[in-house]
């Protein structure tokens, strides 16, 4: 199960117009996050072969970045004019490539009401989903970074830019053909958002998704997803195959990056939060963040799955998260 996109932390993204001041080093209250992340890292396996830590973490400046990697920092020129938070690849190396603490909080915290204890949860489990993906990068699940998403509302090339990677070049023509392929899959997703009878079906799925994870009710959740791709096939046609592909890539690429998300929250704040989902149709590729989620979630509270083997297995086979859930091993 490939994918030729990489994915940015929902809302996460950052242009133009945010203010900076000029750094001569990494500020301290981004260096204690790091470093707590990384602690937090070194004892425990959120994932099975997957350590934070093996990856250099950029914090950018806008006109520098500061690399902290095995406990050195060093200054070096920024790679991306995007500034957001992500996963690249720098010299066949994946890096999480982040920004200042201060910025992630002035982008939550526009209400002014957020604590400042959970704007740091937050910007420790944003280090912890960019670097599943710089993980999913190395294992071939996110593969030739081409292009990235910076939000459904944007193609991928549009905001893709970078200063001196010939590797990543946006003109070239992989770059073209990806970004053309998933300018098609959010076309596609438009119609479906607009539909009604979709919209009803998916809401039903998710529903009976979350009862599957809620009360163990598989045949609800199977039957409801069989209508919804029995439906599919009608409207999308020759489309059909080209769209589920998409959409199983991105729930598992971001699901199981928010399922570390919910294992990291669940470690910050000493408790397990309760599950939902929302009861309004979430238009765009956010709704696979959620059910790719719920998915990992019962396949980790499903008996059949407690030794972590979904896991391992799940990237190293051609499965999706729904084929695990229809037909475990």
């Amino acid at each position: 199960m490939k994918t030729k996109l990489i994915y940015l932390l929902t809302g996460i993204v950052l242009v133009s117009g945010m203010y900076f001041t000029k750094t001569d080093d990494m500020d301290k209250d981004t260096l204690v996050l790091i470093e707590k992340a990384l602690e937090i890292d070194s004892k425990l396996e959120l994932w099975p072969g997957y350590k934070l830590g093996k990856y250099p973490i950029d914090v950018n400046y806008e006109n520098v970045e500061f690399r902290y990697f095995k406990g050195d920092i060093i200054e070096k020129k920024p790679t991306l004019e995007v500034l957001a938070f992500t996963a690249w690849v720098e010299e066949g190396q994946p890096v999480v490539k982040v920004l200042p603490e201060s910025m992630l909080s002035q982008v939550l915290n526009v209400m002014g009401n957020m604590s400042s204890e959970k704007m740091e949860y937050h910007y420790i489990k944003a280090l912890f989903h960019e670097g599943f993906h710089a993980f999913q990068i190395e294992r071939g699940i996110i593969s030739d970074i081409d292009s990235f998403q910076a939000n459904n509302e944007f193609e991928a090339n549009n905001i893709h830019k970078t200063n001196n990677s010939p590797e990543l070049n946006p003109h070239s023509e992989d770059n073209k053909e990806n970004s053309s392929s998933y300018e098609k899959f959010l076309n596609i997703l438009y119609l479906l958002d607009n539909d009604i009878k979709y919209r009803k079906l998916w809401t039903e799925e998710e529903k009976s998704l979350m009862d599957y994870f809620k009360n163990n009710n598989k045949e609800g959740w199977v039957k409801c997803h069989n209508r919804r791709v029995k439906y599919l096939k009608e409207v999308l046609g020759d489309d059909f195959d080209f769209y589920i592909k998409m959409e199983n890539d991105r729930e598992l690429v971001e699901g199981t990056a928010r399922y570390i998300e919910d294992k990291i929250m669940d470690i910050l704040t000493g408790k397990v939060d309760e599950i939902s989902v929302s009861v309004i149709y979430s238009k765009g590729v956010s709704k696979f963040y959620t059910t790719g989620r719920i998915k990992c979630l019962i396949l980790d509270k499903n008996s059949n799955f407690q030794d972590n083997d979904w896991k391992e297995n799940l990237f190293n086979s051609q499965s999706t998260l729904t084929d695990l859930l229809m037909h475990p091993y």
